[in-house]
């Protein structure tokens, strides 16, 4: 049977809703509450562009103070499309794995990051933005990269919420069989059509010698329409597979930080995620076409069938304006 674990990424996905202001007592606590759970890898947030900020260095280093075997299993997020810091920098956060995103026009320079990390002694995790905008051919491409730098973890990012049971099948196969066999596939959703759980479950029911790490968040806290909830997907293999995670010191956490921080930033499923998802369009535009341009839903939905493929999945407001006019 293969290996599922899971990667809870709510003080970096999460940390979007909030602009990552956790104070540091939340940060630790969080951390800690993931550790003391069980979960296998803890995400701690994205790389700041100035690494010389004490505060920065501060809050990890007195969270490996406190709980020295968290090192083990934190990661970082860095991006590339951000300036990417000299490497002797990076030595004092005292981590060893870094999860790398990019952009599909950004495949070369993420990879030469990942080529200098790798050989500096760093584990990789690699994490393609939004995979729905690569045809078979590019996937194809990206995996054979993929299996010379040979990763600890690839992922399928489903950015946007638009794919459905077929569709994150379709992804899985053509990582699965493409992919070195020692490469765990990764599968990161946002919940758009309130899907991101029961495609995890596919995943997870496949019968494959493939090793999954699926990515979650604490109540699902996350940009736009949110992640898997943490405390669902482990219950869920907990009952299944037979896992061992500490579900009662989850929903704690959720009980004592994470509902505090909903009451002031909501997150999660709503109507304009859906009617983006559906259209397979970034949700800026149905937030922008609503609130600035006050269109009907009705008006919405036909005005984004006319947005040009191209342009769905980002955000062009001057664009947004010219077809306005035209149509």
């Amino acid at each position: 049977m293969n290996e599922i674990k899971i990667l809870d990424c709510t003080l970096r996905d999460g940390g979007s809703v909030n602009s990552s202001i956790f104070n540091e007592k939340d940060f630790i606590s969080i951390a800690n509450c993931l550790d003391k759970s069980l979960i296998d890898i803890v995400e701690l947030g994205f790389l700041q562009s100035n690494l010389t900020d004490l505060d920065f260095f501060n809050i990890y280093k007195n969270l490996f103070v406190s709980n020295p075997e968290l090192k083990e299993k934190s990661v970082i997020m860095v991006d590339i499309s951000k300036s990417v810091n000299n490497l002797e920098n990076i030595s004092g956060l005292n981590l060893n794995k870094f999860r790398i995103m990019f952009k599909k026009e950004q495949i070369n320079k993420a990879l030469d990051y990942c080529y200098k990390l790798k050989n500096s002694g760093y584990e990789i995790i690699v994490n393609p933005v939004s995979v729905t905008s690569y045809t078979k051919q590019d996937i194809v491409h990206l995996v054979k990269e993929l299996n010379n730098l040979n990763p600890e973890i690839a992922y399928i990012i489903d950015t946007y919420g638009l794919m459905d049971k077929e569709e994150t099948l379709k992804y899985f196969n053509l990582f699965n069989d493409n992919l070195n066999g020692d490469i765990k596939i990764g599968y990161h959703a946002h919940n758009n059509r309130q899907l991101a759980f029961s495609n995890a479950v596919e995943l997870i029911n496949i019968n494959s010698f493939r090793n999954l790490v699926i990515d979650s968040s604490l109540f699902g806290m996350g940009k736009r329409a949110g992640n898997i909830p943490t405390e669902l997907i482990t219950d869920y293999l907990n009952k299944k597979r037979e896992a061992k995670y500490n579900i009662e010191t989850l929903l704690s956490a959720v009980q004592d930080i994470i509902m505090p921080i909903y009451e002031h930033y909501k997150w999660g499923y709503s109507l304009i995620h859906f009617i983006a998802s559906a259209n397979r369009c970034h949700s800026d535009y149905v937030s922008y076409l609503l609130n600035e341009k006050k269109i009907p839903i009705e008006g919405i939905n036909k005005f984004l069938n006319k947005i040009d493929a191209d342009k769905k999945l980002c955000f062009d407001k001057a664009y947004t304006d010219e077809l306005l006019k035209r149509s």
